[in-house]
């Protein structure tokens, strides 16, 4: 049986406003390594560290209220076969996804179209009304 060690990340950045999708490795944590995941901007969008035994924490920036979040998780949460939802704890809405590629691209791919039919629907689609710095959506594998 394979363990997965790889895993993604999208979170759209509270800065900017660009989504980055990331590449995150198990091997990256080795040794009590802390790493942070920054937006091509520079803002800091999601800090991964280890806990005693086989315990994780994500810290991550949400877009929804501006401040951190952070979710204490066992190994297989974060790289199993389930996607996970990062939730803004102070609003209870979707901040990002973390977990397999396909899944977090699947669940992306659902929630720009949902934004876009919201804007659609508003009747804010038309040119100038959306967009952000980094020119839209803007999906990074790293």
């Amino acid at each position: 049986m394979l363990v997965p060690t790889t895993a993604f990340c999208a979170l759209r950045c509270p800065a900017c406003g660009c989504l980055e999708v990331y590449r995150v490795s198990l091997f990256a944590l080795g040794g009590g390594r802390t790493f942070w995941l920054p937006c091509s901007c520079g803002t800091p969008l999601l800090g991964i560290g280890r806990q005693k035994g086989n315990g994780f924490w994500l810290k991550y920036n949400c877009t929804m209220c501006g401040g951190f979040h952070i979710w204490p998780a066992a190994r297989g949460d974060l790289w199993g076969e389930s996607l996970r939802t990062l939730i803004c704890e102070d609003t209870g809405l979707e901040v990002g996804f973390f977990g397999p590629g396909h899944l977090v691209r699947r669940a992306v791919a659902f929630h720009e179209r949902s934004l876009a039919e919201l804007a659609r629907d508003l009747g804010l689609d038309g040119e100038g009304w959306l967009g952000n710095a980094c020119g839209g959506n803007n999906n990074t594998e790293t």
